[in-house]
């Protein structure tokens, strides 16, 4: 006959388990939550982000470093794993991140870094995405590692656009890696915009009447009216009007070079912009 003597003792076990996994999801958002605030204006530079969570632990991160007070170091990324060990990776690389990134460790090197804490500390199935810049106002320059991250681009000041492809593979598939930063001109006027996988895969969506690339066009067109700050809300609000609510985070970083902006020329068509490679990395 069926014990029925111990179901009080599984649900006990079950309640158990419940209030554990809820503290520890309240212990991991109380440190991802006290994180430094990620705006930051420095050396000519003002900088933006926003992230839209889609209630799944782990998913987007992104930051903002001064590594130097003529330099910014400017972050976004996604670990490929959800739940609390998504969470617990999530905030860990973060954390490396900040650490390595206010030392003014390069791109190169704190991507290589990275993988290589990846690697050894999270599951085998798990992986990150990440784009990494270093921007100089001083030298007019920027290095950059895109580490398999789909969507990051240079708006110019003449509203040409710049797609800063992939250079490297994801992080956590394997051990050393050499990541090779390539270096880009970024001048006064020049907006550097990275978006998530969930910002591209919805705008992917969206794309089939060109309504949401039109409207984030009209967006930054007329960027030197809108302050760099409410730029990462409006291209979110314009995703989030085009598809709805999304199954995965989406989260935007902007980074403007301020002195001497040119006066606003016409914009290229929508069909114009540089799109993503088909063999670029998810």
């Amino acid at each position: 006959m069926p014990q029925y003597s111990s179901y009080p003792t599984l649900a006990v076990r079950h309640s158990s388990a419940a209030r554990l996994a809820s503290d520890i999801t309240a212990k991991i958002q109380t440190i991802q939550d006290t994180l430094p605030s990620p705006d930051c204006r420095a050396a000519g530079l003002e900088c933006a982000g926003e992230c839209e969570r889609s209630g799944n632990l782990g998913g987007d991160f992104f930051d903002f470093l001064l590594p130097r007070t003529d330099q910014v170091l400017a972050a976004i990324g996604n670990v490929a794993l959800l739940g609390i060990a998504g969470s617990l990776v999530t905030t860990g690389l973060h954390v490396c991140l900040r650490l390595l990134g206010s030392r003014g460790v390069a791109p190169g090197e704190l991507s290589g870094e990275i993988n290589r804490m990846l690697w050894r500390i999270s599951p085998d199935h798990a992986y990150a995405t990440m784009f990494c810049a270093c921007i100089n106002p001083q030298r007019h320059n920027l290095a950059y590692v895109n580490a398999g991250h789909e969507t990051a681009f240079i708006l110019r000041g003449d509203f040409q656009m710049e797609r800063l492809e992939p250079n490297g593979p994801v992080l956590g598939f394997s051990g050393p890696v050499a990541y090779r930063q390539r270096v880009i001109s970024f001048r006064p006027g020049d907006t550097l915009i990275a978006v998530s996988d969930g910002v591209a895969e919805a705008s992917e969506v969206a794309a089939g009447n060109g309504v949401c690339e039109e409207e984030l066009l009209h967006i930054l067109q007329k960027k030197d009216a809108v302050r760099v700050q409410e730029l990462p809300a409006r291209v979110l609000e314009t995703v989030r009007r085009a598809t709805g609510a999304g199954a995965r985070d989406r989260t935007v970083i902007v980074a403007r070079y301020l002195p001497g902006i040119r006066a606003a020329a016409a914009v290229p068509p929508a069909e114009s912009w540089p799109r993503r490679s088909s063999g670029a990395a998810a």
